[in-house]
């Protein structure tokens, strides 16, 4: 039996300061940035990712398995930039991104599969069609098999 190397990582938790506006405040994000000033201001520092995907990188695993919480608001700027993050590892044969309850965080981010464009081509079969996407997804990477699973929902103020 081969021996196969994954590495996970979990909770990222990707703020975008530069894309973000007032107005993505004006909604359940109002709590989710009051936070964010406050108490979990220094939480998740960018630097922490940075430096977690350069040891990962640096290391080489087989796979990643990116298990949740990849963005602190669903925001797009966020998706964009935790997207761009991760490139050093991209590649449905090398990474896995599975979404938390923070990357479906208001109804428009599940409602626009925002999780899904993103990283929707490293977690369902390469031929298959967005349209079909559906949880579980199921990857068969030859000696390992990663079955992701989400129980991410929308949920209602107060509620991550």
């Amino acid at each position: 039996m081969a021996i196969v190397l994954i590495a996970q990582l979990s909770d990222l938790h990707v703020f975008d300061r530069e894309t973000v506006q007032a107005r993505d405040f004006l909604n359940k994000r109002a709590i989710g940035g009051l936070n964010l000033l406050t108490g979990r201001r220094n939480a998740h520092p960018i630097e922490l990712t940075e430096r977690l995907i350069e040891d990962v990188t640096r290391i080489a695993p087989d796979h990643v398995v990116v298990t949740g919480d990849v963005t602190n608001l669903s925001l797009p700027g966020e998706f964009q930039r935790v997207s761009r993050l991760l490139r050093p590892l991209w590649g449905y044969e090398r990474l896995t991104v599975i979404p938390g309850n923070h990357d479906c965080y208001t109804q428009g981010a599940q409602d626009e599969h925002r999780f899904e464009r993103f990283f929707g081509e490293l977690l369902f079969e390469q031929d298959s069609s967005p349209a079909t996407w559906q949880y579980p997804a199921i990857k068969d990477l030859g000696d390992v098999v990663i079955v992701a699973m989400s129980s991410a929902l929308k949920t209602g103020p107060l509620m991550a």
